[in-house]
């Protein structure tokens, strides 16, 4: 799909897999299923407060804001040759999925809500 935004510049992108075709693509195997079920865990711990890696910074009245390693997909792999990178993984830090940013932000902001009526 190509879509243009000045008569000098084209943006050419591909649509994402979803996450059962790219799983039928790219099959885990156990190293990256047992990464994956670990990042999870961290995850739970996190939003369950049993692990203390969320970073809160917190003013008078309240949250202020948070850090959280987050991208497309959840884990992280080492960086290498390209043709074989998984787009959407962090080859920094291991991540949390868009999925669960987004459930963990909701969790955070539910409480400011109900607060401000």
């Amino acid at each position: 799909m190509i879509r243009r935004l000045r008569p000098s510049l084209d943006l050419a992108y591909e649509p994402l897999l979803s996450p059962a075709a790219l799983l039928d693509e790219l099959p885990l195997d156990d190293a990256w299923a047992a990464a994956v079920e670990r990042s999870r865990a961290e995850v739970r711990a996190v939003l369950d407060g049993a692990d203390d890696r969320l970073l809160v910074v917190s003013g008078q009245h309240g949250l202020a804001g948070v850090v959280l390693e987050s991208f497309l997909l959840e884990g992280r792999q080492e960086p290498g040759d390209p043709a074989r990178l998984v787009y959407g993984r962090s080859v920094t830090d291991a991540c949390m999925d868009i999925g669960t940013t987004a459930k963990a932000l909701a969790a955070l902001s539910d409480p400011v809500r109900c607060r401000r009526g």
